[in-house]
């Protein structure tokens, strides 16, 4: 077994966490619940060439829970300099995109770095 799949949780709050893909539970089960609930994807094209390709999970129920703290779709259109194609509610977990197999791939380390920094400094 390599490298494990890191992905990054940003929670309604703006405070991150690193999520093991690769723990017992399973990925699905870890992504499910880091966003609290059934989860949804979009894969956001980024303008950006420095950055890997990305893929953001999100509660899809989150809008019927009237989780409205604070959205993190501001914060991941000004990282990954892309239009989302709806407004993220919730928390969301943010992995790499999907390989040859459809497997989800986790973050590089400098993204994750990236990923942490900005949302430190962003003006939530």
């Amino acid at each position: 077994m390599g490298e494990p799949r890191i992905a990054v949780r940003i929670a309604t709050n703006a405070t991150t966490k690193r999520i093991d893909l690769d723990g017992s539970e399973g990925s699905l089960a870890a992504l499910q619940q880091a966003v609290g609930g059934y989860v949804g994807v979009t894969h956001p094209v980024s303008r950006r060439t420095s950055l890997q390709q990305l893929a953001v999970w999100f509660d899809e129920e989150a809008d019927l829970k009237k989780s409205r703290a604070v959205s993190p779709s501001p914060f991941i259109l000004h990282m990954v300099g892309a239009d989302l194609p709806f407004a993220l509610t919730g928390p969301v977990v943010v992995t790499g995109a999907t390989d040859s197999e459809g497997e989800t791939v986790g973050l590089e380390k400098a993204t994750v770095e990236r990923i942490e920094a900005e949302a430190r400094a962003y003006p939530w």
